[in-house]
């Protein structure tokens, strides 16, 4: 579907980005990615495509465009974007919007009203310019070693990792108001990691940890859930 657009967009490929957690790779270079969510023979699509993708593109000309069909993509996937978005009729053609290789929201309607996107969009579009506060990004920890060496690397700052599995809902909520809070705190550093055998820690998920500066073995709190009101009051408390 490529080739049908004006502009050149890149076609994703299995491995561009993790379908059950919303992460994207290390692909694409710019803060914001628009990709378009579609399906070879849909109707829909290539109307889409036809008469009204090139207008998306030229709109958001500051963003990174991608495509990817949903064929290519495992089943849970969709039902993850239904419960992030509360909308159970996923249909293609839809949009979604990555904000520093993290999912941030999806447009999922009727795809021919260019004035719907334009000011679903708008907002993430402004803040797409505005400086980062927090200059180092969330890191994705994956060993026991490497959280030991985070930990004792920003021993200075308040850390938070969240732990989360993978397919988990409440753990996608999570990662967008780390994502949230991670912009307004330019002093915190913040991490996650994957849930494993080897990384058994917690039964619920999502769990975050926080610890106070000097403290490196044991969390000074743990929250339980997507719970973005006690994230907020540690970090003030801190």
């Amino acid at each position: 579907m490529a080739s049908e657009t004006k502009k050149k967009v890149y076609e994703w490929k299995q491995g561009d980005f993790h379908p059950d957690t919303l992460q994207l790779t290390e692909v694409h270079k710019k803060k914001n990615v628009l990709v378009l969510f579609y399906m070879p023979g849909c109707p829909g699509c290539e109307l889409f495509v036809s008469k009204y993708y090139s207008h998306v593109q030229k709109t958001f000309s500051d963003w990174e465009h991608a495509q990817l069909n949903v064929r290519s993509v495992s089943t849970p996937f969709l039902a993850t974007i239904a419960k992030v978005t509360g909308n159970k009729n996923v249909a293609v053609p839809f949009l979604v919007l990555f904000v520093n290789k993290t999912y941030s929201k999806a447009f999922i309607g009727n795809c021919t009203d260019l004035s719907a996107i334009q000011s679903f969009f708008s907002s993430s579009s402004s803040s797409s310019k505005t400086p980062q506060t927090n200059k180092k990004e969330i890191k994705e920890l994956t060993t026991k070693k490497e959280l030991k060496e985070y930990l004792e690397k920003y021993e200075d700052q308040i850390r938070v990792i969240q732990w989360y599995m993978p397919g988990c809902g409440p753990c996608v909520t999570m990662s967008h108001i780390m994502e949230k809070q991670h912009h307004k705190h330019s002093n915190v550093a913040f991490a996650k990691i994957a849930h494993t055998v080897e990384l058994e820690r917690y039964e619920e998920f999502p769990t975050t940890e926080i610890y106070l500066p000097k403290q490196k073995k044991k969390a000074n709190y743990v929250i339980k859930g997507p719970d973005e009101p006690k994230l907020i009051q540690y970090l003030q408390k801190s």
